[in-house]
């Protein structure tokens, strides 16, 4: 679910996090994954290098933004926070641990505080980013197809909820090696599916939505983009048809 430094590339300062008032989280759509999540399936799929377009050609579409956790990653949210909570001591994942997530993908809170309160005593997390290689895997067919699409000329961005462990982690996994930008929620201060990420991203990338494509398995969060005028699409997991519909909007 659900590493991405950018500071340089535009992080949001505290005024801007004044300026900036929170987004209306949008209904859900589809199915629920275990953390209570709409999800994309079937019911809800939805018809740093500037690009150098093949002569000829117009591109409908010059930049594509990818979700990490169920796009670009396997997702094994679940059992990276079980394995956490037995190795402190604990049976399950507290149910207070989703309270604290918003916070942590913000960079408001350490997981190490978290944990720590969750624990009843200070706590030490350095086996954070080892256990988060363990259970996510790189989805190799949307990498691929992300490659692919960078070979034709367009850009390639991420755009994910993290936190800071599991963004370090992603950068020695080494999969984001081409994606430019890249925003991660602990480091710019917002997270899906607030307004304000969107409109942020669209910024830095310095296109009009109708100019970006966008690819994540979480509908309200697909939803939120597509109220801007991002064209979104809702990944349940088929590679091949996604592929087919962000070459559609290549070649409109």
């Amino acid at each position: 679910m659900e590493a991405k430094s950018r500071r340089a590339n535009g992080a949001w300062g505290p005024s801007d996090r004044a300026r900036a008032g929170l987004g209306t989280a949008l209904d859900g759509l589809g199915h629920s994954d275990q953390w209570g999540i709409a999800v994309c399936g079937p019911e809800t799929t939805r018809a740093e290098n500037k690009p150098q377009q093949r002569r000829g050609t117009e591109m409908s579409i010059q930049c594509v933004i990818f979700d990490v956790g169920g796009v670009l990653l396997t997702l094994g949210e679940h059992a990276l926070r079980q394995e956490i909570a037995e190795r402190f001591g604990l049976k399950s994942v507290p149910p207070e641990y989703e309270s604290f997530v918003p916070a942590i993908q913000r960079g408001e809170i350490t997981e190490t505080e978290v944990w720590s309160r969750l624990a009843g005593r200070e706590v030490e997390c350095d086996f954070f980013e080892e256990l988060f290689i363990k259970h996510f895997s790189p989805n190799r067919e949307v990498i691929e197809l992300a490659a692919e699409l960078r070979g034709m000329g367009l850009r390639t961005a991420i755009l994910s909820n993290t936190e800071r462990t599991h963004g370090s982690a992603m950068r020695r996994m080494g999969f984001i090696k081409g994606f430019s930008p890249v925003f991660f929620s602990y480091e710019i201060g917002r997270r899906k599916p607030e307004r304000e990420v969107y409109t942020y991203v669209l910024e830095q990338l310095e296109l009009p939505p109708e100019r970006v494509a966008y690819v994540d398995d979480i509908a309200e969060y697909i939803e939120a983009a597509e109220r801007l005028g991002i064209r979104a699409i809702c990944f349940d997991g088929d590679v091949k048809a996604l592929r087919a519909k962000l070459l559609a909007m290549v070649k409109s």
